[in-house]
Formats: structure tokens, sequence, C-alpha cells
């Protein structure tokens, strides 16, 4: 009786241990050798350029994400920002100001979203006359990528 017991047992962990392993699938790393699934930053700015050229125009990469409710100057003085450059779940709010503490006679710019799944080249095309003030957001905290003219 208690062979049997044993027995039976062993049978049923057995068959757990085969369906485990039937319902997990292919475990094993496809061949070839690693490399990256997506593209590089200089890729999708390249592609950006191509896109919408504005020869006299600037990128910038320094704008990054603060924390909530926090301002930075992007850039001084006048100019035009033409675009800028969201990834998925990424905002940008802006400002035509000169000091990031002090936005009481600044003109209030918008706010520009992604939800979309994928970066997007959002143009705005507005002009500056102070300076540029942004709060921006992202999840991944990455900078928030400009394309702006300076006068």
């Amino acid at each position: 009786m208690k062979r049997r017991a044993v027995v039976s047992g062993l049978v049923a962990v057995g068959l757990s241990v085969t369906a485990y392993v039937a319902w997990a699938g292919d475990l094993n790393p496809p061949p070839g050798e690693i490399a990256p699934t997506m593209h590089s930053l200089e890729d999708i700015y390249q592609a950006v350029r191509a896109s919408d050229p504005c020869e006299q125009c600037v990128w910038d990469r320094g704008a990054m994400p603060l924390p909530h409710n926090q301002y930075h100057t992007v850039l001084i003085g006048s100019g035009m920002l033409h675009a800028v450059l969201l990834s998925r779940n990424e905002s940008v709010e802006l400002w035509d100001a000169d000091d990031p503490g002090d936005r009481t006679d600044a003109n209030y710019l918008g706010l520009y979203r992604n939800f979309e799944s994928s970066t997007q080249f959002l143009t705005i095309d507005f002009t500056y006359s102070k300076g540029l003030v942004a709060a921006t957001y992202s999840q991944e905290n990455k900078p928030i990528v400009f394309k702006y003219r300076p006068n």
C-alpha cells in the first residue's frame, strides 16, 4: 500500500513538471548575436531632419525633466520654437519668460503631450521674446528635445 502511494506521488509530480514545461514554452533565447531592438536616438534625429528641414534651426537636448511643479529656463533671449520631440507619455508646458521662478508677466504658450505609442515630432512654430521656460514630464527621465531658431 505504501509503495503504491509513493509511485502515485512520483507520477503526479512527473506529470506536473511535464505540464509546467509544456505550458512555459521554449525558454531558450533566439539564435544570433545580442543586438538592440529599437532605433537609436541618432536614427530618430536623422529621420526628423529629413522630414522637416529647418536650416537655421538648432537642436537642443538639454531640457531634463524635473520633479512636478518645478520649472527651468530652456532658452534665454528671443527666437522661434519650431518643434519639440516627445517620446511616449512625455509632455512639456511652455512659457515666454526669462525667470522660471516668476511667471507673473509670462505669456503662456501651451501644454504639449504625446499619448502615441512611439516618439512624435510636434511642430509648434511660435515666437518667444524673453526666453523659454519649460516644465517637462517624462516617465523615463530622458531629456526633451527642442528645435529652435534664435534671433
